[in-house]
């Protein structure tokens, strides 16, 4: 059985509250540095952006996990493609520490793509396969 990383999403995503322009913004990418006060980050579209901490500044991060560890009452963000029949295909499953945002929608704006954010209720485990019920 193949091995499927899964992301866990705990608190690098997402960085909140620039303290310059008083607005939230969001940075999906990598930190390359933080001096205490700034954070700069590789954005997931190769620029390169400094967001100012405060206290209201919420720093999210990924790492990989097994799909075993997933379990019955975890919150998960599943992002999917559609297939041409309609189906659609998890790419990526992101495990939250609390529920956050629950529905099902199209992801960034693109209508090939969705998003789905639910608690997974039940868990069927095959010979070649695990199958999540999220509601």
């Amino acid at each position: 059985m193949r091995q499927v990383n899964i992301a866990l999403l705990i608190g690098i995503i997402a960085l909140a509250g620039i303290a310059y322009a008083q607005e939230i913004t969001r940075v999906r990418g990598t930190i390359n540095t933080f001096d205490g006060k700034k954070v700069v980050v590789k954005s997931t579209d190769g620029k390169i952006v400094e967001v100012m901490i405060s206290e209201k500044t919420e720093i999210v991060f990924t790492q990989p996990i097994k799909i075993s560890e997933i379990k019955s009452g975890d919150f998960l963000g599943i992002t999917s493609d559609k297939r041409d029949d309609g189906s659609l295909y998890a790419f990526e499953i992101r495990r939250f520490p609390k529920p956050l945002n629950p529905g099902h929608r199209p992801f960034s704006g693109r209508s090939d793509q969705t998003m789905t954010n639910a608690t997974v209720s039940a868990i069927v485990q095959s010979s070649s396969e695990r199958e999540l019920t999220v509601t």
